[in-house]
């Protein structure tokens, strides 16, 4: 019997493989609910600078918008801002915005990637809890 127990941290990994023109598009095979914490870029074979974007794919909230480096595996921390009841942005103080991780309900993630590189290969891997 396998199990993944309350809090744990779970990778979700998402292979890249761009076409001839160096897009591709990737949809997690399974669905997540959760926060997500942390999402790690691998850039395999991924050439020059391409562009990701992250989103939830039935909802399509952003999750994280990224320029990578050549040739640099990187980590993000993406987070959402908190409201109040009243749906205004909660502050620390001016400029100083409480955030916290974005909060996923039985959602597939989707990477769109651009100018990867003609049939190359990278990995995203989404870190998350489950509630």
């Amino acid at each position: 019997m396998s199990y993944i127990a309350q809090n744990e941290i779970t990778p979700l990994v998402i292979p890249l493989t761009t076409a001839a023109d160096g897009s591709c598009t990737a949809t997690s095979a399974g669905r997540i609910t959760g926060r997500l914490h942390a999402i790690q870029y691998s850039y395999g074979t991924l050439t020059g600078t391409p562009t990701i974007t992250i989103t939830t794919n039935d909802s399509a909230r952003s999750v994280l918008a990224f320029t990578a480096t050549d040739s640099t595996n990187a980590w993000y921390y993406p987070r959402a801002q908190v409201h109040d009841t009243s749906g205004t942005g909660v502050n620390y103080a001016t400029s100083f915005p409480v955030r916290e991780p974005a909060i996923v309900y039985n959602e597939q993630i989707k990477v769109v990637v651009a100018d990867g590189g003609a049939t190359k290969a990278g990995t995203i891997t989404v870190f998350y809890t489950n509630p």
